[in-house]
């Protein structure tokens, strides 16, 4: 998770779902507003993992088409 450019939290993801078709806890979700997207099933990573990135800034170019940024792996 990332807010301009600063990676804020760091998830180890189990899998990917439709968007609203998890059970929320802390907020309504409008069906409507959904869309087509999708919401991850996990856990905040290890804290190895977390302490390597948090706080880091993310130095590629976000692509505002693509809501995922690689980061670690070469393209």
């Amino acid at each position: 998770a990332t807010f301009r450019g600063i990676i804020k939290e760091v998830y180890e993801i189990y899998t990917w779902v439709p968007a609203g078709t998890q059970q929320y806890f802390t907020r309504v979700l409008d069906p409507e507003k959904v869309g087509k997207r999708y919401e991850f099933v996990g856990k905040k990573a290890s804290e190895s993992i977390r302490n390597r990135y948090i706080d880091k800034l993310i130095s590629k170019p976000r692509s505002f088409g693509d809501p995922f940024v690689r980061v670690g792996f070469e393209e």
